[in-house]
């Protein structure tokens, strides 16, 4: 791995001139850009060695080839109100029926509740949609590459193994780490990476292109918090306000098109404010303007006020001077500030110069700049350090959503060979997946960074 930051940015690709289509072709870009691949005397060498590179979270699943920028299908989990269809205890559930659902999520934190029949079934749907309508490959051909977060749990990613060997016997599959994909898909080594998902935002310092599983915080408010944030305010503020049969694809569109992240704070002082004291705390003079926005399920036009557009994102930051709060609904500032406290000075001096924001609530206008997060990394260090000089080192890297499957698509171009490689024989003879809360390696690398 030493020499693999070098590898990223020194590997020349060659380019084949491509026939340009004709007028008349029908044939969608999707389909033309996956048939392309393909040769008339078959597969060269370098096609053969492609692999698939899948980034299966709990609302999102993104499929492609090995040294693509971009995945090929990136599709929502209609979970929620799923037609199912069962006759004498055998599945006859067809990929129409995945369709009609509303989105969701695939599973939810209390694993209590999770039914492992329901997760294999419906996880076996969406693969197999991806690999026959955009991959357009015999899963038996390819190995695979698949990130997940560090945190994901051990049931869950034994489901996936368990799926992609016995249903589409895949010859392999490589774990990586999505935070450490994130800091390759931006070109560093070290990195503190801000994942802001649906259900949970994770933060993770990475040195060395490894993540420091012992220093890793999470909280509860992420996407999914704001998503219910935004409901409430569309159907008690909206003009006319939002009917209570509205769908999640429309409050998804309205925070991703929308929202507005300020620069700094509306409210002097900070604390966690409950849903019917909103308006009274920020329903006040703002610059931001009011906008027309059309519901895109049933194409209504809603009038939405300007103070809803930048005080829904606050759910992020509110409760930043709670010195009671739970750790499991810190602010995102805390989350921040006791992530860099539980890192030594050393690694930190590492890490922060190498902001790095991924998941979907990071494509909110505002935060994906940066200035936001940027002067919170900055006013944390220095109450730690003592020093009001460590933050001029500090900057917000510019990175894709799907940060973590463009890296995991970079090291599989590369040939790199993962640490946790898993084949089929391998998994029928017991192999299990990686469990990345084993640190003893990862905790030798922070001695060895110390010196």
């Amino acid at each position: 791995m030493a020499s693999l930051l070098s590898s990223i940015t020194g590997r020349k690709t060659a380019s084949s001139p491509q026939k340009s289509p004709s007028k008349g072709s029908s044939r969608p870009p999707l389909v033309a850009r996956a048939l392309s691949r393909r040769t008339t005397s078959g597969l060269s060498e370098t096609q053969e060695q492609d692999r698939v590179v899948l980034d299966i979270g709990c609302r999102y699943i993104r499929a492609g080839f090995s040294g693509e920028a971009t995945p090929l299908a990136s599709i929502c989990s209609a979970t929620k109100g799923m037609k199912r269809h069962w006759k004498g205890g055998r599945r006859t559930c067809n990929p129409v029926c995945m369709l009609e659902g509303e989105a969701g999520t695939l599973w939810g934190l209390d694993l209590r509740d999770c039914d492992t029949g329901v997760l294999d079934d419906t996880l076996e749907l969406y693969l197999r949609q991806i690999y026959q309508r955009y991959l357009l490959i015999d899963s038996k051909t390819k190995k695979v590459i698949l990130t997940e977060s560090p945190l994901t749990p051990i049931h869950i990613k034994m489901a996936m193994a368990r799926i992609l060997f016995t249903y589409f016997q895949v010859p392999s599959i490589t774990f990586i780490s999505s935070p450490t994909a994130a800091c390759v898909a931006s070109g560093v080594r070290n990195g503190f990476v801000i994942d802001i998902g649906w259900q949970q935002t994770i933060i993770t310092p990475v040195y060395d292109l490894r993540p420091l599983t012992p220093f890793i915080v999470s909280t509860n408010i992420a996407g999914a918090r704001l998503h219910r944030r935004v409901e409430y305010l569309l159907r008690n503020y909206a003009f006319p306000p939002l009917p209570s049969n509205s769908r999640a694809e429309d409050i998804e569109d309205f925070c991703q098109r929308g929202l507005i992240c300020l620069p700094t704070h509306r409210v002097p002082s900070p604390k966690s404010i409950p849903d019917e004291e909103f308006r009274s705390t920020y329903d006040s003079d703002t610059g931001t303007s009011d906008v027309e926005w059309t519901a895109p399920t049933t194409g209504e036009r809603h009038m939405i006020p300007g103070w809803i557009r930048d005080a829904a994102v606050e759910v992020f930051f509110e409760g930043a001077e709670d010195e009671y709060q739970d750790n499991d609904e810190r602010s995102l500032p805390q989350a921040i500030t006791h992530c860099l406290r539980k890192c030594s000075r050393d690694i930190c001096a590492q890490v922060t110069p190498n902001v790095i924001l991924t998941g979907g609530c990071s494509n909110i206008s505002g935060i994906r700049s940066g200035s936001r997060i940027l002067s919170i990394v900055q006013s944390s260090l220095s109450k730690i350090t003592g020093s009001a000089d460590v933050g001029h080192r500090v900057r917000v890297l510019e990175t894709p959503n799907e940060a973590a499957w463009v890296g995991a698509s970079l090291l599989g171009s590369m040939r790199v060979q993962g640490l946790f490689e898993i084949t089929r024989g391998e998994w029928y003879e017991g192999v299990g997946v990686p469990d990345w809360t084993q640190f003893r390696e990862i905790v030798g690398v922070e001695a060895e960074a110390m010196g």
